[in-house]
């Protein structure tokens, strides 16, 4: 062992401050996407509260609005089926009340 290699050896093994967890610009951004992200998703229900019939929107959660595409969990089999259907419309009346909402995706998530 060189006495080079043994000082930097040393210096590995003292303590160092820890950097802060929040109130960088880093956690800063984060959370504004993540909020971003919140209130698309709010936005969406708020427009599926406005377009589907009161019945299956116990049946239908709103997962997530990610590069254009809305993704929505659908529990009953009978409605995803409706909703499928239905795509053209649905996301034309989404589009209209979301922005950046571009396709629909349904997923079947549990079942009756």
């Amino acid at each position: 062992m060189t006495e080079k290699h043994y000082r930097q050896l040393l210096r590995n093994r003292q303590p160092r401050a820890a950097r802060p967890l929040f109130g960088t610009g880093a956690d800063q951004n984060l959370l504004r996407t993540v909020a971003r992200g919140v209130r698309r998703c709010e936005r969406a229900r708020n427009a599926l509260e406005q377009i589907l019939p009161p019945e299956w929107l116990a049946a239908v959660r709103v997962e997530g609005l990610e590069r254009g595409t809305l993704t929505l969990a659908v529990d009953s089999p009978a409605v995803g089926t409706a909703l499928r259907r239905d795509e053209p419309r649905l996301r034309q009346q989404l589009a209209q009340r979301v922005p950046g909402v571009r396709h629909l995706r349904v997923a079947q998530r549990g079942g009756d």
